[in-house]
Parts: structure tokens; sequence; C-alpha cells
């Protein structure tokens, strides 16, 4: 049988390869393609006020120092239930985040029990970003000037005391339940759609007084349209050192719960780690900022420390469990 002749490459396409395969053999294996895909960060609620305006600043820096663009999309409604599923319904590869508070992440699921997801089982935390306190306020019209005298107000009426809220479940709405609660007397929430249609009413004294953010009343307080009755801190507040705690104004007991209203970023719990674990050194990162840590103090929210993913995880937690005690305790009220 005759043996097929050998095919021999000419000597210069025989060097053209083996050029290029040298070529690919010393090219570096693990240097890393730029990440080009967005990055989304899904904000729960309405564009403006102080949750949007964290969720802004961070996603600078997460551009930053993931080395991707990061877009934030508002996606409001549901008491943020609606962003919040739009986060975990998204592809679980860790380009979709969600930029939550207590309302998407603690108030609503364990006050609705519709809610179609189980915050602590869905949801990482990847790190915690800033806080900020609430502050009672009344108008001038009303003549309140004390948290006693609205109290006493109430206790001498036949019917329960109408308060300013912002729907059912927020913190205005829980803070004033728990302020009834701890002083015995009865009160109602009539709800608005969010603190910025409330405060004409507010300031005309319509309502006898509303709990929003330092930052949202703090021109109104300035000029003197609205006055700051008690901050739900534990300390006063330094823009504002007029204004007393409410274990100053005499009611000690409200400061059983923890107040504050943090802004954290989040992430479908089916991430994989190794996803996890860049999210996190990346959040990181921008909590240690010094940019970033004076824009926070500049628009009046305290910065968390930097967390690593268990850290996140225990400060989470804790809150859940708070929160339960605190929604239990104050049964039908809390969800008015």
């Amino acid at each position: 049988m005759m043996r097929a002749p050998k095919t021999r490459l000419p000597a210069c396409v025989a060097s053209t390869l083996l050029a290029l395969l040298l070529g690919v053999a010393a090219a570096p294996l693990s240097a890393a393609e730029p990440d080009t895909r967005v990055v989304t960060l899904v904000y729960p609620f309405a564009a403006g006020g102080v949750g949007d305006t964290s969720a802004r600043i961070v996603a600078e820096y997460l551009r930053k120092y993931l080395g991707t663009n990061v877009i934030v999309e508002n996606k409001p409604g549901a008491g943020g239930a609606i962003g919040a599923v739009a986060a975990l319904r998204a592809r679980p590869d860790g380009y979709t985040l969600l930029a939550g508070g207590p309302s998407a992440l603690v108030y609503t699921p364990l006050l609705e029990k519709g809610t179609p997801y189980d915050p602590l089982a869905d949801f990482k935390p990847i790190g915690f970003a800033d806080r900020y306190d609430l502050m009672m306020v009344t108008g001038k019209p009303t003549g309140y000037t004390s948290v006693r005298a609205i109290i006493e107000a109430a206790r001498g009426q036949s019917t329960p005391m109408v308060f300013g809220a912002t729907g059912n479940g927020t913190s205005p709405n829980l803070a004033a339940a728990w302020l009834a609660k701890i002083s015995g007397v009865r009160m109602e929430p009539a709800n608005y759609k969010g603190t910025a249609p409330a405060i004409p009413d507010a300031i005309a004294g319509r309502i006898p007084f509303i709990f929003m953010s330092p930052q949202s009343a703090s021109q109104h307080v300035k000029v003197g349209n609205l006055i700051g009755l008690a901050i739900t801190a534990r300390s006063r507040d330094k823009d504002f050192p007029q204004v007393p705690t409410f274990a100053e104004a005499g009611y000690a007991d409200f400061h059983k719960v923890d107040w504050a209203q943090w802004n954290g970023v989040f992430v479908s719990s089916q991430v994989p780690r190794e996803r996890l674990l860049v999210l996190n050194e990346a959040m990181r990162k921008t909590m240690t900022d010094p940019e970033l840590l004076a824009r926070f103090a500049k628009a009046g929210t305290a910065a968390y420390p930097a967390m690593t993913l268990e850290q996140a995880a225990d400060f989470y937690r804790t809150q859940m469990e708070q929160w339960q005690a605190a929604i239990r305790d104050l049964g039908p009220a809390a969800s008015k």
C-alpha cells in the first residue's frame, strides 16, 4: 500500500504560525478583561429625598472602585416592595443591586403578610452607607412648644388625635404609634404621599405634628415655620442643638427602639460568593473614601464604617430582631 506523502508547510507560513503560538503562550493568562457591564442600583422610592441622595452618592464611588458604570434606577411603590422585587427577580449575577432602607427591608416585610420576599433569606447586605434620625415637628399656629403639650392635648380629646404621616408601616407612622403607646394616648394617622405633601399642612397647623428627617425639616425649622419638638436619636443633633432628645423631653422609653433610618446596599442571596466578595471590597473602599465621608457629612447624615459581609449580615439581623419585637409590642397600631 502506498503511504500518503507528508505535507510540508512553506517556511514562511510555519514561522508565522510559530510566532502566533508563542505570542498566545506569552500573553499573561491572569490579565483581567475590563468589566464593561453596567451595574444597576435599584432605589425602591421616588427620586429626591435622603435615601435617593445616599444611593446616588454611593453609586458614584462604587463606579470608581468596581471599574464599571453604575446607574441608579428608581422603582417606587408599595412601601419599597416593588423595587425590592424587581432587584430580586433580575438575573442573580451581582449586576443588579438594591439600595435599601428599613421601609423596604424591615417594616414592609414584617407588616404586610403578602410581601413576596423574605428579606433575610432572599437578600444579602454587602454593606451599609449612612444613617439619619427623625425629628418630631409642629407648626407655629398649633401653639405647641413641647412633646408633653401635644400628649396632654391628645389626652384631653374624646377622639384620637390625628397626626401627619407618610403611609402605613413607614417610620413616621411607627414613631408616632410608639409615642402613643408609651404615653398612653390615642392617635390616628392622616396619611400623605410622602413628606413633601405633608409639610404645608404642618406649617399651617392643620395637623398637630409629623415625624420627618432633620434634612427635610431643616430649612423650615431654621426660618421658624416649623418647631422641632424632639429628635429620635439618643443625643442631640449638632445641626439642631436646641431640639431635645425624647429622653430630655420626658419620654425616655421612646429610645428603647433604635430609630436610625439607614441606607444599605443589598443583592440577591443567589449571587455567587465570588461576586459578593468583589462587591463587598468595592463597598468597603467606598466607605473609607474621604471624599464620600465629607459628602455624607455635608448632607447631614452619619456614615457607617466599612463592614465585611459577615459584619453587615450581623447588623441586618439585629435590626430585624429588634423590629420584630417592637412591632409585636405595638400590635395593630403598627400597621395603621
